[in-house]
């Protein structure tokens, strides 16, 4: 399943190979639970790329909490091919941020 969208985020300009983790749990989510509305929450970054984003978790690898590998624009433009895909609004716990699907 997310082979499928990682083609669609490569499409979309993907820097690297492959949607994240937690991208694929959102899209495991819509596909599984198929709800009108998908709340997310400790996902600021992926629905506004402007936040900077900023980590606890600190590994040899990963040092100061950065993730530079993650690019969450073109992760936040296929939130809404998924809003479309599923028909599913996707929205943040305070309902600051909501993506609504084109219908079709």
């Amino acid at each position: 399943l997310c082979n499928l969208w990682n083609a669609a985020f490569i499409e979309l300009g993907g820097k690297h190979p492959n949607v994240s983790t937690g991208m694929g749990a959102i899209i495991i989510a819509l596909d599984v639970l198929k709800p009108e509305v998908l709340t997310i929450a400790g996902f600021d970054t992926l629905l506004n790329p402007s936040i900077p984003y900023q980590s606890t978790v600190e590994t040899p690898f990963n040092k100061h909490g950065v993730y530079p590998d993650h690019d969450w624009a073109t992760e936040n433009k296929l939130l809404g091919y998924l809003a479309t895909a599923y028909q599913a609004e996707i929205r943040d716990l305070a309902g600051l941020h909501i993506i609504q699907p084109h219908r079709v």
